[in-house]
């Protein structure tokens, strides 16, 4: 008789002892499974609901891949709850229908995390990272994320320093800011220079650069960076 034996890790460098076993041993293979981005998840949400024969709103999408976090696991069980709550109703699922079926999944969502980490909320910031560790999600899409919303205040910024107004410079991001955050977005983009925003990305890239190293505590690097960037006043 044989048996196949399915080992799940987190993200592991390339010099790491078991990826290098799989990689090397005859019987074995590692396989990666990707972080995915919002853009990413937002073409996964439509695809899928499409699939279930569902039409939805863009409000909906752009919340739904902000706030499901995690492997494709957790984003299809999260959508099997919204299809079973939307049921034989024919019309589009909108933004109150996800937040409905799936409000628990934004509860402490890594949108929540970058926002408060970015509003200067340590204690808020600091209590939605553990709650997220703790739900399994990988340190990289945190960290993703977090360059993600710190490189869209980089953008709005430095069209502001131009001379545009900050609607003006708003209006090139890509996917748009949610209208529910729009004010938090404006104030973190107020309070933060460009200088600073250039030196929370470049510490942010160096520590996902470290995360991918064998042995870092990357659990504690990682509070330890959200803490220093939420409580900066700069």
């Amino acid at each position: 008789d044989q048996s196949l034996v399915l080992l799940i890790a987190g993200e592991l460098g390339p010099r790491s002892s078991l990826r290098l076993l799989c990689e090397k041993a005859k019987n074995a293979a590692a396989i990666p499974c990707y972080v995915e981005d919002e853009k990413d998840l937002s073409r996964l949400i439509r695809h899928i609901l499409q699939d279930a024969g569902k039409a939805v709103d863009l409000d909906a999408v752009q919340w739904l891949a902000a706030n499901i976090s995690g492997d494709r696991a957790k984003v299809r069980s999260e959508l099997e709850k919204l299809i079973t709550y939307k049921g034989d109703e024919k019309t589009p699922i909108s933004l109150d229908d996800v937040i409905a079926a799936c409000g628990a999944a934004g509860v402490q969502s890594i949108d929540g995390l970058v926002y408060s980490v970015a509003g200067r909320k340590s204690a808020e910031a600091l209590k939605a990272y553990s709650t997220l560790i703790a739900e399994g999600v990988p340190i990289i899409a945190i960290l993703r994320a977090l360059q993600n919303h710190f490189r869209r205040l980089h953008y709005v910024k430095s069209g502001v320093s131009a001379g545009k107004s900050i609607d003006e410079a708003m209006k090139g991001l890509r996917p748009p800011v949610f209208f529910k955050v729009k004010n938090a977005f404006i104030s973190q983009v107020n309070s933060r220079s460009l200088s600073s925003l250039d030196h929370i990305l470049i510490r942010l890239s160096d520590l996902e650069a470290q995360c991918k190293t064998t042995g870092m505590p990357t659990e504690i690097l990682c509070s330890q960076a959200i803490l220093s960037i939420s409580t900066s006043r700069n």
